[in-house]
């Protein structure tokens, strides 16, 4: 979700933490093996309720900047898990 931290980035949203896990599930369609999901787990920490809404709505918009979304023919889902986070952490990318 490299997209992700850089629409984050360019709304100056300050990401403490963040870790993502992708599971695709692949069929045969039409004689060629092709992706017929794609589910996206995200974490997302920040350090307000301000931040975290700003998170929230990226999120529901990130299927149009998203270059593999628009890429493939499959159901991309997000599953998104957004929090505010005490302390500073730092940055966590996966």
């Amino acid at each position: 979700m490299a997209t992700f931290l850089w629409l984050a980035e360019r709304e100056n949203i300050d990401v403490k933490s963040y870790k993502s896990q992708a599971v695709g599930t692949a069929q045969m369609t039409e004689g060629a093996l092709r992706f017929a999901s794609v589910n996206i787990k995200i974490k997302v920490g920040v350090s307000t309720e301000k931040a975290r809404l700003k998170v929230e709505k990226l999120i529901r918009e990130i299927d149009d900047w998203c270059l593999v979304s628009q890429s493939i023919k499959s159901i991309v889902k997000i599953e998104p898990e957004v929090f505010i986070e005490n302390g500073n952490v730092g940055s966590n990318t996966s």
